[in-house]
């Protein structure tokens, strides 16, 4: 789900599985001084020509000094320290340092909390707390009862029984067609909507198709001009991109465990359902921009084989839309900038296109984590659902919107004022692991973004299949698919985007950092017979804008250096790396 706050069009994503190294380079490897992840780490060092250096403390035990090289390179060098261990390390440092240099810590929280609250649930871009908690509880409600089911063996017994009925629930919805005109009511967020067929494309995948539909009688409308604007960009950008990088979003690989309880194999349409989430009544406070519930993939007459007797489940799963279905906010979508003269580029419908390719890669990711694998197997996290699904709505939005950041109307939806990019600047110090434990309305769509947005600017969306489509999830996932770049693992992407933000507008000066331009080209396939280049633009920031933070308890902060007769004592907590800025 992606919200925004209400003065401004800023896109917010909140969601979980409902469909809702070192760096520069280095291995980051770890060991009691100097590690990150269990193996020792060589010493890293890289110098720009202008003599801006980022390398590692050279350090004897607990005795470390700057390189000798810092005394003369340029003013705002990072130097780096890490601690693998599980407990505080307390150093001593020598060498060229003052009390005006600053001392930036990052914390990786331990472990992965794919075991842990808030597992599966909202796949949604906003902060409403309201419809995150109801969607989390529906996702467990189905996914807590398949697995009670499976491990009993009642799932499979009740399929055999109920094999008719639910092969014939397959054979109706083969035959379904829609022409423009046409009716629908879809059970949305809080109750059924009605609709109307606005536009229609072709899909690139062999005979699917996209339908939009747009809500009926509200005071607020969208033309079938302007709902074929998007189709458009759904099947010529979206769909095509996204199946090029990840997946298509069906297919008749999803578990046997499912086969029957779920929407034919050789399903091919997706629908986008333009509805009202919010309250036009409600000016103030969080607005909704879209959300998946991965349980519409699901057949409504399967509620008997999957839940045997759990009444919440069946309630869930018997008002299945039965399609491959993505809810955006009608409104969002509609608002036009100057009254009277809409266009796909006005701030409104960019969020909702942003916010479409962010939502539709829930569903490619409930199809992967959830359909494709052993009903009851474990289910992915939040942090790590929203991390791939901002990742992914970056790359796709910088297909329409290409100017990079800006205010003009062809400035990416993400990093316009105010956007997701410029909220990270102001916030660096968001616990993405966080998202998945904290049982309050706790988001970190801003770093999400950033994060996303390092990955692909030095490493492209080679990372993006292996996470998202394989077996693995939480930090494993992640990990599979930066060890598939040669990209490190969560602890160093971290610990590079934090170097990032350390050097600013000098960011793009040391290879391995910042957030330079990137040309993206995929080879010729299905979907782009001709192949496709995608262009990300440099997109650049003055350390003026970070918001250091000195709260120890974040995952982020900022601290003075305190030096006594040349030489400071740092103490580095555990699981955490030391950036030192030179002034």
């Amino acid at each position: 789900m992606k919200e925004i706050k209400p003065t401004v069009l800023a896109s917010v994503i909140m969601s979980a599985l409902l469909t809702a190294c070192g760096g520069g380079g280095g291995s980051g490897g770890a060991s009691a001084a100097n590690g990150a992840g269990g193996s020792p780490s060589a010493a890293f060092h890289q110098r720009s020509s202008s003599g801006l250096e980022v390398g590692t403390l050279d350090c004897a035990g607990a005795s470390c000094k700057v390189p000798a090289s810092g005394g003369a390179a340029l003013s705002g060098s990072v130097y780096r320290y890490s601690n693998a261990t599980n407990r505080d390390q307390t150093i001593q440092l020598a060498g060229p340092v003052t009390s005006a240099w600053q001392a930036e810590f990052v914390r990786i929280s331990g472990g992965d909390t794919s075991t842990q609250f808030r597992m599966a649930g909202a796949n949604l871009r906003g902060a409403s707390s309201a419809a995150a908690d109801r969607l989390e509880a529906e996702s467990q409600a189905v996914l807590n009862a398949v697995a009670k089911n499976s491990r009993d063996g009642a799932l499979q017994r009740l399929q055999l029984q109920h094999s008719a009925k639910l092969s014939g629930a397959q054979a109706a919805l083969q035959q379904q067609a829609y022409a423009l005109g046409d009716a629908r009511t879809w059970h949305d967020m809080d109750g059924d909507s009605p609709t109307t067929l606005k536009a229609v494309r072709d899909l690139p995948n062999g005979g699917g198709k996209v339908y939009v539909w747009g809500q009926s009688g509200l005071d607020v409308a969208v033309s079938n001009a302007q709902a074929d604007a998007l189709a458009e960009r759904f099947a010529g950008s979206v769909y095509p991109l996204e199946a090029s990088v990840v997946s298509e979003p069906w297919g008749n690989d999803i578990h046997p465990g499912w086969r029957s309880l779920a929407l034919p194999g050789d399903t091919k349409d997706v629908h986008l359902v333009l509805s009202r989430l919010n309250d036009p009544a409600k000016s103030s406070g969080s607005r909704l921009l879209g959300y998946v519930r991965w349980t519409n993939a699901l057949l409504a007459s399967a509620a008997s084989s999957l839940c045997q007797g759990d009444a919440e489940c069946a309630d869930v799963i018997g008002k299945s839309n039965q399609a491959l279905a993505t809810f955006i906010d009608l409104d969002t979508f509609a608002k036009a900038d100057s009254p009277g003269n809409w266009s796909m580029k006005d701030n409104g419908p960019s969020l909702a296109l942003s916010t479409m390719a962010h939502e539709y890669l829930h569903v490619l990711y409930a199809y992967n984590k959830i359909l494709r694998q052993k009903p009851g197997s474990p289910s992915g996290t939040v942090w790590e659902n929203e991390l791939a699904a901002q990742t992914m709505g970056y790359l796709v939005s910088a297909d329409t919107y290409t100017g990079g950041r800006g205010r003009d109307a062809n400035s990416h939806p993400d990093l316009r004022p105010r956007g997701d990019f410029e909220q990270f600047l102001n916030k660096p110090a968001c616990n993405l692991k966080g998202w998945s434990v904290a049982a309050e309305n706790y988001t970190c769509y801003p770093k999400a973004l950033a994060l996303g947005m390092q990955m692909l600017h030095q490493f492209g969306p080679g990372v993006m299949k292996p996470w998202v489509t394989g077996s693995s999830t939480g930090e494993r996932a992640l990990n599979d698919g930066l060890r598939a770049v040669g990209g490190g693992d969560y602890s160093s992407l971290l610990q590079r985007l934090t170097t990032t933000l350390s050097l600013g507008a000098l960011s793009q000066d040391v290879a391995g950092f910042g957030f330079p331009a990137k040309t993206i080209t995929l080879a010729a396939n299905q979907y782009f017979p001709l192949g496709k280049d995608l262009q990300l633009p440099a997109v650049r920031f003055q350390a003026g804008e970070v918001g250091w933070g000195s709260d120890r308890g974040q995952e982020t902060w900022r601290q003075p250096l305190a030096v006594s007769r040349g030489v400071a004592r740092i103490t580095v907590p555990a699981n955490s790396h030391l950036l030192l800025v030179k002034p």
